[in-house]
């Protein structure tokens, strides 16, 4: 049972963790995994300039709730012991789970965002058993 336990706390300190930081904070993680561009398209903006405004904490991104689930899902792979590239690369590549869509697309595209996040989560948690 305490290594069931384990997970679960592991599972749930990679979950909860992006809830509690700042906008900025949440964006900079992840330009530090994908980059600036991929941000923007996740967050739905044109370009890299709307990105560094939020990194300077000039407005948060409208897109927040979409964004911590991308640092979710990026915090649940590295926890699982993928490596930054591999987290980069599952994301932007196609995912037969997915309908061939990329998981930073499906994020970024969905108009039900909580179906895309049990989706995004339940390719993410296959990739990591495979």
């Amino acid at each position: 049972m305490p290594v069931i336990q384990e997970k679960n706390s592991l599972a749930e300190s990679v979950i909860e963790r992006p809830l509690r930081m700042e906008p900025a904070e949440v964006v900079r993680a992840l330009v530090d995994v994908f980059g600036a561009n991929l941000v923007a398209v996740m967050g739905h903006v044109k370009n890299t300039r709307t990105v560094r405004h939020w990194l300077e904490g000039k407005k948060a991104p409208e897109t927040i709730d979409r964004l911590r689930f991308a640092l979710q899902v990026v915090l649940f792979l590295q926890a699982a012991g993928e490596k930054k590239s591999t987290v980069d690369a599952w994301f932007r590549g196609m995912n037969l789970r997915l309908g061939d869509d990329a998981p930073a697309l499906v994020i970024a595209d969905a108009y039900d965002i909580a179906k895309a996040q049990r989706d995004v989560m339940s390719a993410a948690r296959a990739f990591i058993t495979q």
